[in-house]
Order: structure tokens, then sequence, then C-alpha cells
């Protein structure tokens, strides 16, 4: 069998291959580099999915404050139309106490004996 040099140069050529004059602790140091990147690389890849785990929590979290605010926020506004209307009836009453007393003393004025009877 006849081969072409030409071709078979190419051929060579176009293969991709390792010397043997490149020293074995050339190929360990570059293989020992190439693990630790993947093992530095996996670490990354676990904190970033701690964070994630992280933020979902906090996020859940923060919907039951968010929740738990706006319940708040109902229950303030009921609870300041209840003072409202507890502070006009507390003012209603006192205007009938002051009836109450001046009626009171408007008798006591009239009969002045009748508290002497008592």
């Amino acid at each position: 069998m006849i081969t072409n040099p030409t071709k078979e140069r190419r051929r060579m050529q176009d293969h991709w291959h390792i010397s043997r004059s490149v020293p074995i602790s050339v190929l360990a140091v570059v293989l020992v580099q190439s693990a630790l990147f993947i093992w530095w690389l996996a670490g990354i890849v676990n904190k970033v999915e701690n964070q994630a785990d992280k933020t979902k929590e906090i996020l859940s979290q923060l919907t039951i404050v968010s929740s738990s605010v706006a319940s708040s926020s109902a229950q303030s506004a009921i609870n300041t139309v209840e003072i409202a209307t507890l502070k006009t009836q507390i003012s209603e009453l006192r205007g009938r106490l002051d009836f109450v007393q001046a009626e009171q003393a408007r008798r006591t004025s009239m009969f002045p004996d009748s508290k002497k009877a008592n």
C-alpha cells in the first residue's frame, strides 16, 4: 500500500496529540488544577443553592409579616372608629351628667329643707 506523504502529514497535523517531550509533572499539575477548579466551582454552586434556600425562607417570612401588618392595619382602623364612637358616647354622658347635676342643684336650691330631712 502506497501512501501519499502529503496526506499523511496533513492527517498527522489534523489530530491533536501530546508530545512525549511534555514532562509528566506538567500533565499532573494540569490535572490537579482542573480537579481543584471543579471542586471550587462545586463549592460555589453549593453556596448559591444555600443562598437561594435562605432567600425563599426570608420571602416566606416576609409574606407572613406583610399579612400580619395588613391585619394589624385593618384592626387599627376598626379601633380608631370604635374610639371615636366611645368619645361621642362619653361626651353625651357628660352632657347628661351635667344636666342631672344642674337639675339636682336647682331642686336643692328650690327645696333647701329636703336635704336636711334625709
